[in-house]
């Protein structure tokens, strides 16, 4: 804070590593001669700079005064006036008040320059060390106040828009977005204390929830104070009939739920889930499974999928002849990222894992998929190379189609291509609706 001062009030900027060199070097020099510590000083150095000392010999001169008063003992100061050193103190003690009190009553913000106010009047009635204690106290309750106006709750969304990261067939699709408004996903950030916890109550949602999931992720630690605003959260969630999922905390927060004897999910009989991503994949299964789908698909086929999508039912035979079969087993890639789009996968049985092969060399998982989910079929029409790996994570059955036996469907069985390409389209253009559902629920 010191040295900022300094660069404010020399117009320049100052390196602070070369100044807390040179402090503790001349502390160290000091302290070998009995002297005290060194330290930057803001009075000092603007007092000299507006005398015109630009350089470092300013305080080279003063400090060859205090060796040769020390040397000669104090009677020299006997013939410095005392008027001029009172004259000096004086002066620069006046523009600093004016400079740092008047002068900035109309750039501060009322109450930072009441507190200033009150530091200036307690050092004058009790002394410095008193006065400093006052500023301290006064920044404190300043920070606190100004901090409760961050908001602790950074996304208040509905599952429908903010969805795992499974990748599902387009009956699954369709019922998500239809009942994922029964899963809440509450994003909270910052340090969670009396004068915001609040808000998390104010965020709920109402009765016809079924799933809240919250995010403890960006969450920097909290106070007992905030333990009892989730203790309401949980009385709240009991009584409009939804379960809560507790996500992302730290061994910190994990150590305090703990203490404050805080479940991570409620009711007791729900699974932890680490991740929010898991919890959400946890509440969306349970939609399905009300709605009659299974979690654990079983086989699917991309002739079932023509009747499913487009009501246009395509008998097993007549793809046949222009699909591959192949199955993986797990820990097989079967889809690299920057090879050339020349295939499509449709998911029979199995699961497969949708990875970002990073710069530094380290795989991030995006994105799981399990039957009836379409895999490459954007590079397949774009031509353009893999944005990404698809590895199987367990035994996995797929159905490929090559450009080759696309152009061979195009010209012996027309009628089949053109339902494949519409069939495409609808996928497509789903994927494309979830992701502008997603932005414009998140605002970017």
């Amino acid at each position: 804070m010191m040295l900022a001062g300094l660069e404010v009030e020399l117009h320049r900027g100052i390196d602070t590593n070369a100044e807390l060199r040179a402090t503790g070097f001349a502390t160290m020099a000091s302290g070998l001669f009995g002297g005290i510590v060194a330290s930057p000083s803001l009075t000092s150095t603007t007092l000299a700079h507006s005398m015109g000392a630009r350089g470092r010999m300013a305080g080279v001169i003063v400090g060859l005064c205090c060796a040769a008063m020390l040397l000669s003992g104090t009677g020299v100061l006997n013939v410095v006036p005392r008027f001029s050193v009172g004259a000096l103190l004086v002066f620069n003690g006046g523009e600093r008040l004016i400079d740092r009190v008047w002068l900035d009553r109309r750039r501060l913000p009322p109450l930072e320059f009441a507190a200033l106010l009150l530091v200036l009047l307690t050092v004058a009635w009790s002394g410095l060390l008193s006065g400093v204690a006052m500023g301290l106290a006064l920044t404190l309750v300043l920070f606190v106040w100004n901090y409760r106006r961050v908001p602790v709750v950074r996304l208040s969304a509905a599952g429908a828009a903010h969805r795992s990261s499974v990748m599902r067939p387009l009956a699954e699709d369709a019922v998500l977005r239809r009942d994922g408004s029964a899963i809440h996903l509450l994003r909270l950030q910052g340090y969670l204390f009396f004068l915001n916890s609040t808000a998390l109550i104010e965020a709920l949602p109402e009765a016809g929830a079924r799933f809240l999931v919250v995010d403890f992720r960006a969450v920097a630690g909290m106070d007992s104070s905030a333990g009892m605003s989730l203790r309401r959260v949980y009385q709240i969630a009991r009584e409009r009939g939804y379960a809560v999922l507790c996500t992302g905390l730290d061994s910190a927060l994990r150590a305090q739920f703990a203490r404050l004897r805080l479940p991570l999910a409620a009711p007791p009989d729900l699974p932890v889930a680490s991740t929010e991503d898991a919890a959400l994949q946890y509440a969306e299964a349970r939609l399905l499974e009300a709605a009659g789908l299974s979690a654990s698909a079983g086989p699917a086929s991309l002739a079932a999928l023509f009747g499913e999508t487009l009501d246009h039912p395509v008998p097993p035979e007549r793809l046949a002849p222009y699909l591959e079969r192949q199955t993986l087993a797990g820990g097989e890639v079967l889809i690299r990222q920057g090879a050339p789009s020349d295939t499509m996968a449709f998911i029979v049985a199995g699961r497969v894992a949708v990875r970002l092969e990073t710069a530094h060399g380290t795989p991030m998982q995006l994105a799981t998929a399990g039957p009836g989910v379409v895999m490459g079929e954007v590079g397949f029409y774009t031509g353009v190379p893999r944005t990404a790996t698809v590895v199987a994570e367990t035994e996995t059955q797929v159905e490929t189609l090559s450009q080759a036996a696309l152009a061979r469907m195009e010209r012996d069985d027309p009628a089949l291509a053109g339902l494949l390409h519409r069939l495409m389209t609808c996928m497509l253009a789903d994927k494309l609706a979830g992701s502008t559902r997603q932005q414009a629920q998140s605002g970017t």
